[in-house]
């Protein structure tokens, strides 16, 4: 007689096939139980349906939901590519890369990464070369767009500093802000580029900052010293810093003018959040 199957044990079991991206019956083959006998233990079959029919269901409704949210994560990525290299793309992905964490939203954290490095990916980047930098990009929409509400940093609040404390000062984007620096000027894509226009996108050291405003997810390409003077400033240096950095850019005498639009610049877009 057999040993009864505890409850959890019958639960890590179900969960595992209904989220196996090969679907139930390939994942009970793999199992070892490819008449699923065993399956049949843990449920019952139901209306003339086995319990691997009855759970193939629900895994397919599973599969459906993560890709539907995929799709929306990657709107421009699955347009792109089209529905068929799209669907194969997620089911490769979620293979890999199941999702761990309770919620959805976080389903495609690592799509881009592994579109840029993983060998099974290949076939897709030869389709799409600049699939992996389309990916980096729109997820960094959906990170900035969940990001948290901060107050803004204004022109009035800086209005009245000192000029011996400029050099010192210390300013922080917001939390819905993220610095990209991709292969291809993928920010063309997005919206209704058609497929053509994908396919004749050529290479290009692009620098794109993404943020959110005014409750909208807005992205700019912008200039390479701009780029590092973000990225020194995001690492903390003050002001004086990020102003040196601008110089080696731009030139000394340059450097104070487009300094100082820079920082204006931020400041009318909403990237820097207020003083504490």
């Amino acid at each position: 007689m057999r040993a009864p199957v505890s409850l959890a044990s019958a639960q890590d079991k179900i969960r595992s096939l209904v989220t196996a991206p090969e679907g139930v019956a390939e994942a009970l083959r793999e199992m070892g139980d490819p008449d699923g006998r065993g399956l049949s233990r843990l449920l019952r079959g139901d209306r003339g349906l086995s319990a691997t029919a009855r759970l193939g269901v629900y895994s397919n409704a599973f599969f459906e939901r993560l890709r539907g949210a995929l799709a929306k994560d990657f709107e421009d990525l699955a347009r792109v590519l089209g529905p068929d290299a799209f669907h194969d793309l997620v089911r490769v992905y979620l293979m890999l890369h199941p999702p761990h964490r309770p919620s959805i939203r976080h389903a495609g954290a690592s799509l881009a990464t592994f579109l840029a490095e993983d060998e099974v990916a290949a076939p897709f980047r030869r389709h799409l070369p600049c699939a992996p930098d389309l990916a980096a990009f729109e997820w960094a929409q959906t990170e900035v767009f969940d990001a948290r509400d901060v107050a803004l940093l204004t022109r009035e609040s800086l209005a009245g500093l000192a000029p011996e404390l400029w050099p010192s000062l210390r300013l922080e984007a917001i939390p819905a802000f993220q610095l990209l620096r991709v292969e291809w000027p993928v920010q063309e894509l997005a919206d209704d580029a058609a497929l053509p226009e994908a396919r004749a996108l050529a290479p290009r050291a692009t620098h794109l900052r993404v943020w959110r405003f005014d409750e909208r997810v807005r992205w700019r390409e912008i200039s390479p010293h701009e780029h590092a003077a973000l990225l020194r400033l995001a690492d903390g240096a003050p002001f004086g810093a990020v102003c040196e950095r601008v110089a080696e850019g731009v030139g000394t005498d340059a450097a104070p003018p487009e300094a100082a639009r820079l920082l204006a610049t931020w400041i009318e877009d909403g990237c820097l959040r207020a003083q504490t």
